[in-house]
């Protein structure tokens, strides 16, 4: 079967759990129904992004999965934001090459006094207007405490960031307006409003929160993924496939699936380029995979440009697409 979107992919990301939210509607009791949402695999452009390659990757420094699933979790639980603007990006990266300072809000993996956790990232965006990469906020997490501290932020946000100019309401515009220290000491200040009010056991402790300077783990550009890739498990392999443009329909996705189910584990992951692997691919399955009529339409040696080109949705499904 293809992966469930919840957890590897989505429209936008690898490694990707999307969460479901309204705008200018306020919902009693909805955690249910968001819950419902989400089983049916009906999401929004709000996502989680993690390393595509989590648990397969000979170069990871941590397995994202558990850590996106928990705050996924903790964002659809009962007390979660339902307020917030159109897009929020969350990342947490695993790898030397997690490359996710277009995101919002990014963990990536950075070591303090020989402990390994990650440091905060904010702030970064890309629109047509403007372009940011993330910034340190100046904070080290360990990996338990990312959910509790992303509520925070994303409470904090949903409390003062600007709502009524569509083209503003990213979180760089609140901290311009706030200043980095402001804005800091501000969302540590909601944090511990949530652990007086959940307890430490749903809100985690934010007084552990260590000051940091930002430096990381992750030193060079994203690997494309494509071709045929060692994995981290001896005798297995992911396969890489482009997909032009970023466009699947019915028959190739069913086409897809057959080829994970005979070659890999039936799993496929999407990567933020618009790509896709099969994963868990015995040694003596490539050759046999590698001459599928698929593969010349879904390549794994594209040419450099194919392989980083990169397309919008389309006006068939966004309004401000050309």
């Amino acid at each position: 079967v293809l992966a469930d979107p919840g957890e590897y992919g989505g429209v936008r990301g690898g490694g990707c759990a999307l969460f479901d939210r309204w705008r200018h509607a306020t919902l009693s009791g909805s955690a249910s129904l968001r819950r419902t949402f989400h089983t049916l695999d009906v999401f929004t452009d709000t996502p989680f992004t993690g390393n595509p390659l989590a648990g397969i990757d000979p170069e990871e420094f941590v397995d994202t999965r558990p850590l996106v699933m928990a705050i996924q979790a903790r964002l659809l639980a009962d007390d979660a934001p339902r307020n917030l603007p159109r897009k929020f990006n969350i990342a947490v990266g695993g790898a030397p090459d997690s490359f996710l300072l277009h995101n919002d809000l990014a963990f990536l993996p950075a070591d303090h006094n020989g402990e390994l956790g990650f440091t905060v990232m904010v702030g970064g965006f890309f629109s047509a207007q403007r372009n940011e990469l993330a910034i340190p906020l100046g904070l080290w997490l360990r990996g338990d405490q990312l959910p509790s501290f992303t509520l925070a932020v994303l409470r904090h946000f949903e409390r003062e960031g600007n709502r009524q100019q569509r083209n503003k309401s990213r979180l760089m515009y609140l901290i311009e307006q706030l200043g980095l220290e402001g804005y800091r000491q501000a969302v540590l200040t909601t944090w511990a409003e949530l652990a007086l009010e959940r307890g430490p056991d749903q809100a985690g402790a934010p007084a552990t929160a260590l000051p940091h300077d930002g430096h990381h783990l992750v030193t060079r550009a994203p690997r494309s993924g494509l071709g045929v890739q060692p994995q981290r498990q001896a005798g297995l392999h992911w396969l890489g496939l482009h997909v032009p443009m970023g466009r699947l329909d019915a028959a190739v996705m069913a086409e897809l699936a057959r080829l994970a189910r005979g070659y890999g584990s039936g799993e496929v992951r999407l990567t933020e380029a618009q790509n896709l692997m099969i994963v868990h691919v015995p040694s003596e399955r490539l050759e046999a995979v590698l001459v599928e009529p698929l593969l010349q339409r879904l390549r794994p040696d594209p040419s450099p440009l194919q392989a980083e080109a990169v397309s919008c949705t389309g006006n068939a499904y966004c309004s401000f697409a050309l």
